[in-house]
């Protein structure tokens, strides 16, 4: 695996807000497993590999699932699910911890998203043990029935076909990485550029991408699907910060019917 030495840039962070990412806007493409090291950092920052194992249960799956497009709180549009676990939201109603709404919709096709949890965190463990540790020890308030395999990770989204702009990812516990599988074929393009580190990602089919998406600037570059049945899926793995306020299983069942009881005992007042 290829060792890089690289160093973070101040850019204009107002020419890319909201701007469509290009591998012209970097100097170095990434076209094998790496590992890249930061501003002279013992440890890296970012790692790319190319899973050896076939994932094809995987695959099937994430292509029968039905999709919408959905409006991120950054205010991006795009076409994903989300999987595994999501805290209270007290604003909009939503007043317990639960599951996404794809594990009632499609228990199966939820369950083989989420079982790559175990897949992701082998090769985390393995190539960065310093971050995944740290991110261990982070998320430790977090109750286990509330994590992907009683794993680090709580949660996850489904990106299909996506042309993202460039952005940070937002509401994750800090200094906790993002891991991003990315299954293509029949697709031309779909890799992703980091202006910060002057880098681009050549996302091959079956690969992964493990960083901080909360602090490097990324996004996707343009790709084109040649056939109907072509696509381009990143499954991103990450750990929600709120997720700590989650009580157990059972005190969120009793909670939620107390709530239910009240509020219909205040619709006969």
């Amino acid at each position: 695996m290829e060792h890089i030495e690289a160093q973070r840039q101040e850019v204009d962070l107002e020419q890319y807000r909201g701007a469509y990412a290009d591998d012209r806007h970097v100097s170095r493409v990434i076209d094998e497993p790496a590992m890249v090291y930061l501003d002279g950092a013992d440890f890296p920052s970012i790692v790319y590999v190319e899973l050896a194992e076939r994932l094809p249960e995987a695959v099937a799956a994430l292509r029968r699932i039905r999709f919408g497009r959905t409006a991120r709180t950054s205010g991006m549009i795009s076409t994903s699910r989300t999987f595994g676990y999501a805290p209270k939201k007290i604003v909009r109603g939503e007043e317990t911890c639960r599951e996404a709404k794809l594990a009632a919709e499609d228990p199966d096709a939820h369950a083989a998203v989420a079982n790559l949890a175990a897949v992701v965190e082998a090769h985390y463990r393995e190539l960065n043990p310093q971050a995944y540790a740290q991110h261990e020890e982070v998320v430790d308030k977090v109750l286990p029935e509330w994590r992907l395999a009683e794993g680090v990770f709580t949660s996850g989204i489904i990106n299909r076909n996506n042309k993202l702009p460039y952005h940070y990812d937002k509401g994750n516990f800090e200094e906790c990485w993002s891991n991003m599988l990315v299954f293509k074929k029949d697709c031309a393009g779909g890799d992703l550029a980091c202006p910060e580190v002057d880098l681009c990602f050549r996302l091959r089919d079956h690969s992964l991408l493990m960083f901080d998406g909360q602090s490097i600037l990324h996004g996707v570059t343009p790709f084109r699907i040649t056939r109907s049945s072509g696509y381009r899926f990143s499954v991103v793995f990450y750990s929600l910060k709120q997720m700590w306020k989650c009580e157990t299983r059972a005190e969120t069942v009793s909670l939620a019917a107390r709530r239910r009881t009240a509020r219909e005992r205040d619709r006969f007042k």
